[in-house]
């Protein structure tokens, strides 16, 4: 009976490095339990379905982790992220939302070597790139991962000269075997995947866009006259279901905004898009706005079209990585002004963060002819 009860008190001191300490008795008991409810099925007791059983009990602190395994000759994902079901592993509708809240524990762990023309390493960069708050994701090969990423992306979101400086992306020396995977055996699978990934990143963006926009037609201010906000604020509920409705729309938009045609088809604009840059992206969809309400004022212009005649854009970043054939270094996107706008097919292009006055710009342009 004692030699019993030395090992409950150890197990107990075990589990309470997951466990919250006022219910271990409670967690010992459920393991028992389900432990032997289940050892006559061949296969049905696993680490992760019995971490399900017990997931109301872990503690507060606990880092939760994905992990996408490239084992030469297919991916596997496994982890602890999504214990929403007992039946699903490491969903990309449950893993991006925690991976890119700033409150949770959660990381991303990739071992893998970086592969080119792979569109889920694309996705796991993109992931990573945005992280902020103390995640960290961690890469075999950080280095090389490192490189590709900000090769990407031109060594910049836009937002800053130095926005890719201090990753959260650390060496990953600890590989996790797990035989409850979700497997990506071939290309098809991997692509799926990267496209499921891909698809959420771009829903928590634009849910974050939205809210701002909202945020700042209702701050508008309003002296004399609520004329403008009035109008703002019906244009805007028109383009939001048009958008909602279009995941394609949001890409094409969004990619637009933040990958300006001269700076060349090697950056990946999609990469661009994330929590990072949610306020230039806000920033440009409101002059968008303005614009639209000021020259179409019977509502029926949208972010493309303005007075059923002008193809309109927006530039959003402050910061570029410079013209394709130059690629000096990241630079302000006033320096290269006249090129930009001589590549884009807008009739009215606007610059939502060029911070200079008319004249300076009108000077600028007159330096480069």
């Amino acid at each position: 009976m004692g030699i019993e009860s030395q090992i409950e008190d150890k197990a107990e001191d075990k589990l309470k490095e997951i466990f919250v300490s006022d219910n271990l008795k409670e967690v010992r008991s459920r393991i028992t339990a389900y432990t032997n409810e289940n050892t006559t099925f061949s296969g049905a007791i696993g680490p992760r379905k019995l971490l399900f059983e017990l997931k109301e009990f872990i503690r507060s602190d606990i880092n939760f982790w994905t992990q996408y395994d490239d084992n030469g000759s297919q991916w596997n994902i496994c982890g602890t992220q999504d214990l929403e079901f007992n039946s699903q592993i490491e969903r990309s509708s449950v893993i991006v939302p925690k991976l890119w809240n700033n409150t949770l524990l959660n990381h991303l762990k990739v071992n893998a070597t970086y592969k080119p023309n792979c569109k889920l390493s694309e996705s796991l960069m993109r992931i990573a790139i945005h992280q902020s708050g103390g995640k960290m994701s961690y890469f075999s090969g950080k280095a090389d991962w490192e490189h590709h990423l900000k090769s990407k992306i031109g060594d910049t979101l836009g937002v800053s000269d130095s926005d890719t400086s201090g990753l959260s992306i650390t060496e990953n020396n600890e590989r996790f075997l797990s035989a409850e995977i979700r497997p990506l055996v071939d290309i098809a699978d991997q692509e799926s995947d990267a496209e499921e990934l891909n698809k959420n990143m771009l829903l928590i963006t634009w849910q974050a866009i939205k809210t701002k926009m909202a945020d700042k037609i209702r701050a508008l201010t309003t002296n004399h006259s609520s004329e403008l906000k009035n109008a703002m604020d019906k244009r805007w509920r028109t383009w939001v279901p048009l958008l909602d409705g279009s995941p394609e729309k949001q890409r094409i938009l969004f990619r637009k905004m933040l990958h300006p045609n001269a700076e060349g088809k090697q950056i990946n604009s999609d990469m661009r898009v994330g929590p990072k840059t949610v306020g230039i992206l806000t920033d440009g969809m409101w002059l968008l706005l303005i614009a639209s309400v000021c020259l179409d004022n019977d509502s029926t212009g949208d972010w493309n079209t303005m007075a059923g005649i002008y193809n309109a854009n927006t530039i959003a970043l402050q910061y570029w990585s410079g013209l394709s054939e130059e690629k000096n270094g990241v630079k302000e996107v006033i320096e290269n002004c006249k090129e930009v706008i001589g590549m884009e097919h807008a009739d009215l292009l606007i610059f939502s963060k060029i911070q200079a006055s008319t004249n300076d710009l009108h000077h600028l342009l007159l330096l480069n002819e």
